[in-house]
Order: C-alpha cells, then sequence, then structure tokens
C-alpha cells in the first residue's frame, strides 16, 4: 500500500499571504492522493505513517499537473527494489543529497533498517560514510545521477545535506538509490516558495491584473503563473 504525506516547510515564508496561499494547496493535493498527514518535522512524518508499505513525502509547495504523477509512482514503487527515491542531487567531492521537494521511502525496509533518522545539513563533524558509485548518465546538468549503488567503499565526509543518512543506509544494505522517472518529473510541479517570494506572492494577489508574466520569478513560478493567467 502506498500512502502520501506532507512536509509543512511554511515556516519558512515569510510573506504572509504566500504562507498561507502554499498551505492552500495542501488541499488541492488531498483531493487528488486522499487524506494526508502533514507535519513540519520529516522525521515525526515517517515515524506517524508507519501502517503503509511506500509513503511519499511531498514538500509544501508542490502542484499536481495530472494524473500520471500517481500512475509513476505507483509503477516505480512496484517494478523496483528500494529504500529511498528522489531527486538525486550528486556533486564532485561531496556527499550525495536529496532535494527536500519530494521523496519516496519504503517503509518496510525503514523498519528492518531501525527506523533510521533521514540526515540533516551538517558540517560539524567528520563521518565515515559509504561512497556511492552513480550513473554515467544525470537527469539533467551534470549532478543529477539516476541512481546510486554501492560501492562497499567508505570515505570521509564532513559536508552533508538532506537525506544523507538514508542514502548511507540503503548503500550500506546493498540497496541502490534511485531518482525520479519522467512520467513522475513532469507531472507535478515545485514553485520552489522560499525563493523570490515577494515577487510571487505580488503576482499571486494581482491576477487579475498582469497581461504578462513578470520575469522577476524563477523558471517554475513563471510557468504556474502563466498557466492561471492562460498566456
Amino acid at each position: 500500500m502506498v500512502k502520501y504525506a506532507i512536509w509543512d516547510q511554511t515556516h519558512l515564508i515569510s510573506d504572509k499571504f504566500l504562507r498561507q496561499y502554499i498551505k492552500n494547496t495542501f488541499c488541492e493535493l488531498m483531493f487528488d492522493f486522499g487524506k494526508m498527514f502533514v507535519h513540519h518535522n520529516p522525521d515525526t512524518v515517517l515515524e506517524n505513517n508507519m501502517d503503509c508499505d511506500y509513503l511519499v513525502v511531498f514538500g509544501s509547495g508542490h502542484i499536481t499537473k495530472n494524473m500520471n504523477l500517481k500512475t509513476g509512482i505507483e509503477k516505480l514503487c512496484r517494478d523496483n527494489d528500494f529504500f529511498i527515491a528522489g531527486h538525486i542531487i550528486h556533486h564532485v567531492n561531496a556527499y550525495p543529497f536529496l532535494h527536500p521537494q519530494m521523496f519516496i521511502i519504503n517503509m518496510n525496509k525503514y523498519k528492518e533498517y531501525g527506523c533510521p533518522m533521514i540526515g540533516y545539513y551538517e558540517e560539524s563533524e567528520v563521518l565515515e560514510l559509504h561512497k556511492p558509485e552513480r550513473s554515467p548518465e544525470n537527469v539533467h546538468d551534470d549532478f543529477t545521477p539516476l541512481w546510486l549503488k554501492p560501492s562497499n567503499e567508505i570515505f570521509s565526509c564532513i559536508n552533508r545535506k538532506f537525506g544523507w543518512n538514508l542514502i548511507h543506509i540503503s548503500l550500506n544494505n546493498n540497496v541502490p538509490v534511485l531518482n525520479f522517472s519522467d512520467e513522475i518529473r513532469w507531472s507535478k510541479q515545485y514553485l520552489y516558495p522560499t525563493d523570490k517570494q515577494h515577487a510571487f506572492s505580488k503576482c499571486l494577489q494581482q491576477l487579475s491584473e498582469l497581461k504578462s508574466v513578470p520575469t522577476n520569478l524563477n523558471e517554475n513560478q513563471e510557468r504556474y503563473i502563466k498557466n492561471l493567467i492562460k498566456i
């Protein structure tokens, strides 16, 4: 069984109107996927959803473009053996991490592995972590590998970001880490609501007056506004 939850990061949005607007999008996600557990701590989200096989965690700021998203998620879970899947980011000479916009976790493995912590931004202590083997191909640019696999090598790392421990645990248990398929990526939109937030908020409040899309938004926000005003 696949369940869905929301990691509420709206406390990071200082603009009051935009903060509430993003909270309102939670209802849209629940309309598409059913009732969801919502919390600001992602570890708490996992701890309160032990009764499923896979848990999909959306970061606040997600928009469903079409229901191929649900199909793609179910296909990923059905056809692959994995512990964690998400938007993998892996820069040279740094430990890979997950972009916090969305991830999927195999809850059976999560319990089997002792309910490990997710792992957040840290750079105060050197740790010995499982060095990944990464795919030669990328989703885009040169830092988004299609997968990470265990190399059975350990290396010292000090700079770690979101999801680093889940990645380490997965590789240590000889289980690959997966990036999202195009079907999943193209069926959703992430608004990056903490970026350009005041300009984005102003646009949302002035939709009826807009004749064109302002250029002071990020790319995803521009697409979203363009769709709303049907340009």
